[in-house]
């Protein structure tokens, strides 16, 4: 069950990594979103993407792992 999460979160974020247009820096302090100064969409993207792609290869190494 959680590698089908894992592989199901993993596209998600590959997904706002395609289509998302705005992306906002957030504050590590306490995690609220600052709406003040968006982040670059460059760098959003290629985050998103990242963790998309690694979760998702998280999720299959995980499901192969236990057959």
């Amino acid at each position: 069950m959680l590698n089908v999460a894992l592989m199901a979160g993993g596209l998600i974020a590959f997904a706002i990594s395609i289509w998302g247009k705005r992306f906002y820096d957030a504050d590590v302090e306490g995690m609220p979103l600052r709406k003040e100064k968006e982040a670059s969409q460059w760098s959003g993207k290629l985050i998103f993407g990242i963790v998309g792609i690694g979760l998702f290869i998280i999720g299959i190494v995980k499901l192969l792992a236990h057959q």
